[in-house]
């Protein structure tokens, strides 16, 4: 789910490219897409916390973390093979997971 917050950003990115206004909607996108993950992560630590598989959600970050480099890795190898044009969308995905965010 949360690489699909990076690729609604990434098309939308993609097809407004040609408007002269994408410059201001870049910064826009990027708070929508931060605050969508903060949303979801929320709410899944909210709803896992009752269920007893692991004490603090804090515990699986690292796990989660694995999990979506894993996945954007995957991407970059699907788009350079299928939609070259997509490619900004895992290469910012990666660039953000290296910067710890």
């Amino acid at each position: 789910m949360l690489r699909s917050f990076s690729y609604a950003r990434g098309s939308t990115e993609l097809r407004e490219r040609t408007e002269p206004a994408i410059e201001r909607l870049g910064p826009a996108l990027q708070d929508w897409e931060r605050s969508a993950r903060k949303a979801f992560l929320q709410a899944y630590a909210a709803a896992m916390e009752a269920s007893g598989v692991y004490e603090s959600f804090d515990d699986m970050r690292g796990v989660l973390q694995l999990a979506e480099m894993e996945k954007v890795l995957y991407e970059l190898r699907y788009e350079a093979a299928n939609r070259p044009d997509w490619m900004h969308i895992p290469v910012q995905g990666l660039m953000a997971l290296l910067e710890g965010g």
